[in-house]
């Protein structure tokens, strides 16, 4: 089975050590025989049970100065399925699918030490076992909602649980300023990466047609504009800079692969977003 990479393999990638708190945070299914492997390294009491599922305890007890024990110690083949995936995430069609998550901060970042997430991937891959675990993509069943121009990035934020984006939408829209309005400092690189590997997630994950496709780029691509803007006016700044659309790619991808139905429930909006909006300048 080939494989088929939705994001641009040119695109950085630098494992942010001091970061291992965040994506080790998360919660981690086990399998038998990894709960195996590891117990006959003499660890137990690691992990546990919820809904006939295992999962590793929280905190992470591999956890040692921002490096993972089980990898430092043993070797790499040894941390869990999901942990050594992270942050590309793996789904199943006629090929297998590869995808990026720029949920994790390491992604995009251009240094001296950067590798590309391509290079990464590839050296990945040797030790991952791909036969389980892998959801197989869906079409979506979308319809598009109709709402008005100026409430429409209201009823998505609306959709967002436990999350403050709504409330400094509100609080923007008190100050009467307009974050759409705010002009772009500098040529922003990461949005053209984003750009095109959101049209890729619409044609291969979601498996919308070519015309929804238009139009979820066009929805997302305004939902950068309008993140970014307010993060930049949150902290009194007259223009949009790389690291407040930076931040705004971070939440998205935050909310699609973490938020349950998130997804599903907002397509449709995104997409009548898409019909209102012809994109931006960067």
């Amino acid at each position: 089975m080939s494989i088929k990479i939705l994001f641009q393999p040119k695109l950085k990638f630098k494992c942010l050590k001091e970061c291992a708190s965040k994506c080790c945070g998360s919660r981690v299914e086990l399998f038998d025989f990894e709960i195996e492997r590891i117990k006959n390294l003499g660890f137990d009491n690691f992990f546990e049970e919820k809904k006939g599922k295992y999962y590793l305890k929280q905190p992470c007890i591999f956890l040692k100065n921002n490096l993972c024990l089980l990898h430092k110690e043993y070797g790499f083949e040894y941390k869990p399925e999901i942990c050594k995936r992270y942050p590309f995430y793996f789904y199943k069609d006629d090929n297998i699918i590869v995808d990026i998550s720029w949920a994790c901060p390491g992604v995009g970042v251009e240094n001296r030490e950067s590798k590309t997430a391509g290079e990464e991937l590839k050296g990945l891959l040797p030790f991952l076992n791909l036969s389980y675990n892998v959801p197989k993509v869906k079409k979506a069943k979308i319809k598009l909602q109709k709402y008005g121009k100026s409430d429409i990035y209201e009823e998505i934020f609306k959709r967002i649980p436990n999350f403050p984006l709504i409330f400094i939408y509100y609080e923007i829209k008190r100050m009467c300023e307009n974050p759409l309005d705010l002009p772009f400092s500098s040529e922003c690189n990461i949005i053209s990466y984003y750009e095109s590997q959101t049209k890729e997630r619409g044609k291969y994950i979601f498996k919308f047609s070519d015309n929804f496709t238009e139009l979820w780029v066009k929805g997302i691509m305004a939902l950068i504009h309008m993140i970014s803007g307010m993060h930049a006016i949150s902290i009194n700044r007259k223009s949009i800079i790389e690291k407040d659309v930076r931040k705004a790619i971070m939440i998205l991808d935050f909310l699609f692969k973490n938020v349950k139905g998130f997804a599903e429930s907002t397509s449709g909006l995104i997409m009548e977003l898409g019909k209102n909006k012809n994109g931006f300048s960067y």
